[in-house]
């Protein structure tokens, strides 16, 4: 990101700004990061809780119909968001990088 914003060949450019298939952290390495930097800085963490996510699922559909509001028109946007951080996500970084880190 820096690169792009500091490279007068990158104005008007887009880049995949992603770590790429083979640079992707992990979800629970990403936490653990996460809840080290702000355990770090002093701030209190509870513990954390894992749920399953067909329960997780449930409770989203149950809360979205007994809440009111913004908070039910989040709810009920969610199961569409869950479904696509269920797919595989990778991007193509080969131009991006090409263009930053030419060999």
């Amino acid at each position: 990101i820096y690169r792009s914003a500091v490279t007068a060949k990158a104005i008007g450019r887009v880049f995949h700004l992603c770590a790429g298939p083979e640079g992707a952290i992990r979800l629970v390495d990403l936490v653990r990061e996460a809840r080290d930097l702000a355990s770090s800085d002093g701030h209190p963490l509870p513990p954390l809780r894992f749920v399953r996510r067909r329960t997780f699922r449930l409770a989203v559909r149950v809360l979205g119909m007994v809440t009111w509001g913004r908070t039910r028109r989040v709810l009920r946007a969610l199961p569409h968001l869950l479904a696509y951080l269920d797919t595989r996500q990778t991007f193509d970084i080969a131009q991006t990088t090409a263009f930053f880190c030419p060999q």
